[in-house]
């Protein structure tokens, strides 16, 4: 185990660095003036979450794990919904915005996810006001169809390796319906695993759930 000291220095080092996006939205979400009064916070929690997790040799901290995402979505007031195969689906309701996330149980979450998860949790950051005005659009009720008709349905996927192997798979349409694995194969069933997931959450939440282009409803 590396010495304690050494261990807050690797987490500070990549909260200020590539993970700074996280550490900003800590700040915001528990009041803090900057980020520099949220950086020991967030590192000690962070510390503790890792203490809990293993007493194996800690990783560089270049990546987000699960667990620091899954504390970042409950800060976010994302509840944790339902659970199948290798994923968690968590959801934010307020008012009428809900949004679905859905989250592998990877240690390690790729880059893309990442990228992914910051768009949608910038996107609940907007004040009420906006939100007045980004629904408005988004009010017409669709009436919900069977799971087996939204599963048949041909939604286009996103693939995209990182320099390590690991493929990010996403349905751009399903906003949070995003996944990894550890090949493009891996990922493309981790996906359908996702896709199911993310379709009965959004069915038992009454969510409504886009259709590809030219489907005829």
């Amino acid at each position: 185990m590396k010495d304690i000291e050494e261990r807050r220095r690797l987490v500070a080092t990549a909260l200020t660095g590539k993970l700074r996006w996280l550490l900003e939205s800590f700040a915001v979400k528990h009041g803090f003036e900057d980020v520099n009064a949220a950086l020991p916070a967030f590192v000690d929690e962070i510390i503790e979450i890792q203490d809990k997790e293993r007493e194996t040799e800690l990783v560089e901290f270049n990546d987000v794990q699960f667990e620091h995402l899954n504390r970042v979505l409950e800060g976010y007031d994302f509840k944790l919904k339902r659970s199948k195969d290798n994923h968690h689906a968590f959801v934010y309701v307020h008012n009428r915005k809900r949004v679905i996330v859905v989250a592998p149980f990877h240690i390690l979450l790729q880059e893309g996810y990442v990228q992914q998860a910051r768009e949608i949790l910038n996107d609940i950051t907007l004040t009420e006001d906006d939100w007045r005005i980004f629904t408005k659009k988004r009010r017409t009720k669709i009436k919900a169809k069977p799971l087996e008709y939204y599963l048949s349905l041909p939604y286009s996927i996103e693939l995209i390796p990182d320099k390590d192997g690991v493929w990010f798979a996403s349905i751009p349409l399903l906003k949070g319906c995003m996944t990894q694995g550890d090949s493009r194969e891996d990922a493309l069933v981790m996906l359908d695993e996702a896709k199911s997931l993310w379709l009965e959450t959004a069915l038992a939440e009454r969510i409504n759930i886009p259709e590809p282009v030219g489907i005829a409803s």
